[in-house]
């Protein structure tokens, strides 16, 4: 049994964003945070492409503006943080079945991996829920390596970088250099890509 399917029997809507963070890169922070509307036009048909604004990001880039510039309106930082966090994502068909499943199993969501505990009230999952029902995977397989919401914004990296040059895999992550890149291509670990690759899907 993959990673996938183990985090599937235990959160199935955790697998599906998990398996959206494969596909995009996103940290959990952005992913985690999709809406139904990003993926669709105002005639309810899939957008090639839309725009993510890095938290991550945007928090840093507006902290150090605020220092350097606090004599500058706060609106006018916020633009420029929002500016250089935004972060096209290009629409793919594996995250399009993703976003029908969901659609198709709660319509009246807003968000695409809204979590299901009573007590959520419609948003995500936090990151510390998910890191737990990872680390109960991890010791149910008996993995050996570190396993957390991060490795799957990894294994997108690695994935990439088996075909594409580097400054490819540091636009599709959405970072600033390469050498905030390096470290997230890592050796090609199998039970990662089998998690990956062997996802299945089943209602």
């Amino acid at each position: 049994m993959t990673i996938i399917d183990t985090v599937y029997d235990k959160n199935p809507v955790l697998a599906k964003l998990l398996y959206m963070q494969a596909l995009t890169g996103l940290r959990y922070s952005d992913c985690s945070w999709l809406r139904y509307d990003d993926f669709y036009d105002e005639k309810g048909k899939f957008v090639a492409e839309f725009d993510v604004i890095q938290q991550k990001v945007y928090h840093k880039v507006l902290t150090h503006l605020i220092q350097k510039k606090p004599e500058t309106p706060l609106h006018e930082l916020e633009a420029k943080a929002k500016k250089k966090a935004r972060h096209t994502i290009h629409v793919m068909p594996a995250m399009k079945e993703i976003v029908q499943e969901q659609h198709e199993i709660y319509p009246n969501d807003e968000f695409l991996f809204a979590n299901r505990h009573h007590k959520s009230e419609g948003l995500p999952m936090n990151i510390r829920s998910a890191n737990k029902i990872l680390n109960a995977v991890k010791q149910e397989l008996n993995i050996n390596f570190a396993l957390g919401t991060h490795s799957f914004r990894k294994w997108f990296a690695t994935a990439l970088a088996e075909t594409q040059p580097w400054y490819v895999v540091k636009d599709a992550l959405g970072q600033s250099s390469i050498n905030s890149t390096i470290p997230y291509v890592v050796s090609k670990d199998a039970d990662i890509k089998n998690a990956i690759s062997d996802l299945n899907m089943k209602y």
